[in-house]
C-alpha cells in the first residue's frame, strides 16, 4: 500500500518534471529561432554593429524614465539610444542603475561616437546626415 503511494506520488513528479521540462524546451527552441533570426539581419543586430562597424554609430545617448504616482517612486527605466550614420537609430532598453556604467562602457568602445544629449548635439548630428546626403 505504501509503496503504491511512493510509486504514484513519484510518476506524477515525474510527469510534472516532463511538462515542464518539455515546456522548458519549447521555450528554448523559440528563443535560438529568434536569435538566430535577427542575429543574420547585419544591419539591425547591434552586437555586430559594435563589433565590425564601431564608425557606423555617430552617436550614444541615455534617457532615464522614473515612474512616480503620488510622489512615490515605484519603477525607473532606463533607455539606449544609437544613432546611425544612414539615419536609423537602435533603442535598448534596461534597468536604469545600469546606465551609467554601460554608457562607460561603450565609450571605450566606441571612440568615434558622440555620448550625451543636447541640443547642440542634436543639431551637429542632423546636419551630419543632411551633409552626407
Amino acid at each position: 500500500m505504501i509503496g503504491g503511494l511512493v510509486y504514484l506520488s513519484f510518476f506524477t513528479t515525474n510527469v510534472l518534471a516532463a511538462i515542464i521540462g518539455a515546456g522548458m524546451a519549447v521555450t528554448g527552441g523559440c528563443m535560438y529561432y529568434f536569435f538566430q533570426k535577427n542575429w543574420k539581419n547585419e544591419h539591425q543586430n547591434l552586437v555586430q554593429i559594435i563589433d565590425h562597424q564601431p564608425e557606423k554609430i555617430l552617436w550614444v545617448y541615455t534617457m532615464e524614465t522614473n515612474l512616480m504616482p503620488f510622489g512615490f517612486k515605484v519603477k525607473d527605466k532606463g533607455l539606449i539610444y544609437f544613432k546611425m550614420d544612414d539615419g536609423e537609430d537602435i533603442c535598448i532598453k534596461m534597468p536604469a542603475k545600469d546606465l551609467k556604467l554601460v554608457s562607460r562602457f561603450l565609450n571605450r568602445l566606441l571612440p568615434n561616437a558622440t555620448f550625451g544629449f543636447s541640443e547642440e548635439k542634436q543639431r551637429a548630428y542632423d546636419e551630419k546626415l543632411r551633409l552626407k546626403n
